[in-house]
């Protein structure tokens, strides 16, 4: 009884803490919990001897970067434990996280590496790490070399783009004024340039669908390239009134409206412009020759197009049906560079009634029959 009395003061004192440490140049924050106790005696709280640090979480933060940076997969670090010798008790944990803000405006960065642990991006917000989307290297203005390791399951940077890139689904989630969007690339994150000041021209390759919102405000682009038809890109793009938007000949009806209207002008691209047509396709001739049914038209090197029936088609009840064999032929004519000609549409009667394989009877094989004299033709 005495024991329990004595223990009847001591209570849990658990907190909320977080630690920054750097090792080899990259700073990191680590988050904990912090059990240790304290007595009551008196009304007044008095610490233990005893403390236990408890691991929560860690993730990459701001430390001025500067160069070439390599985060590394796994970080070693202490934590209090009076349990242990010593004290402190060490832990090695994996680096998945980044804190979104770690790279902001670190003007001397020049490279930077990131592990294939690397999960997200984010903040940690009290206990809770939430996950964020803005622009990592906003303000970065040398750099010139993004690597994330090829063993890496959600992030890649291909093609040396300088750019982050989720894997799966080819978005772009951030980039630098150095960046060169990969043609691989279908949409390209909400914020992923917001504040590159530096980013003064960017080319939209044309597998880009879709551009989010604020992607590149902040930006002081003075010229934009688009390769393929306009994507969706509302609130992508503010302050453009001094650029100008180049676009692919072919596209530019599909760039109206905002954001395109925001821009000083549009332009088609040098040597973009869409093909001129060389003119109208003749029409061709359908004539009857040696029983075979012949295609002509006045231009070389034209390809015949047709459709064939019979005006004996049909269905009905009865006995004793009289084919005519008559049929209807349309054609039309097509060439590179011209527009496909007027259809040609003629009745024929061939010889024998219709009787085209000269098997005595007008029939199914007849229409199959003047289909490859056709063909044969063609």
């Amino acid at each position: 009884m005495a024991v329990l009395a004595m223990l009847l003061p001591l209570v849990a004192k658990s907190q909320y803490s977080h630690r920054d440490i750097e090792v080899e140049g990259v700073a990191y924050r680590i988050f904990y919990y912090d059990n240790g106790y304290t007595y009551h005696e008196n009304g007044s709280e008095i610490p233990s001897y005893f403390a236990l640090e408890s691991f929560h979480d860690i993730c990459v933060v701001a430390n001025n970067y500067s160069g070439r940076i390599v985060i590394p997969e796994t970080v070693t670090f202490q934590l209090r434990n009076d349990y242990k010798d010593g004290g402190y008790e060490t832990i090695t944990q994996s680096v998945n996280k980044i804190d979104i803000d770690a790279f902001k405006n670190c003007k001397d960065l020049t490279s930077i590496t990131f592990p294939k642990s690397l999960t997200s991006f984010g903040y940690m917000n009290y206990d809770t790490w939430e996950e964020a989307q803005t622009c990592l290297f906003s303000g970065c203005d040398n750099l010139s070399e993004i690597i994330i390791d090829e063993d890496n399951a959600i992030y890649d940077s291909r093609d040396n783009c300088v750019a982050i890139i989720k894997t799966e689904g080819n978005e772009l989630l951030s980039g630098c004024k150095n960046t060169i969007i990969p043609n691989s690339i279908t949409s390209i994150a909400s914020f992923a340039f917001y504040g590159c000041s530096g980013l003064t021209s960017v080319t939209i390759p044309s597998s880009v669908t879709c551009i989010g919102g604020f992607a590149f405000y902040g930006c002081g682009l003075t010229d934009v390239y688009c390769l393929g038809n306009a994507p969706e890109a509302y609130w992508a793009f503010e302050y453009v009134q001094d650029a100008i938007l180049h676009v692919n000949g072919s596209a530019v009806s599909s760039y109206t409206g905002e954001p395109w209207s925001l821009f000083k002008e549009i332009v088609q691209i040098p040597g973009t412009e869409p093909e001129q047509s060389l003119g109208k396709c003749a029409a061709p001739t359908v004539s009857v020759v040696n029983g075979e049914i012949v295609f002509a038209c006045e231009m070389d090197g034209v390809q015949y197009h047709y459709e064939i029936k019979s005006r004996d088609q049909g269905k009905g009840d009865g006995n004793n049906i009289k084919l005519k064999g008559t049929y209807r032929v349309k054609v039309y004519a097509s060439k590179d560079g011209y527009e496909d000609s007027d259809v040609t549409t003629k009745e024929i009667k061939l010889p024998a009634g219709g009787d085209v394989n000269g098997d005595g009877v007008i029939n199914a094989a007849d229409i199959v029959s003047i289909t490859n004299l056709i063909m044969h033709n063609n």
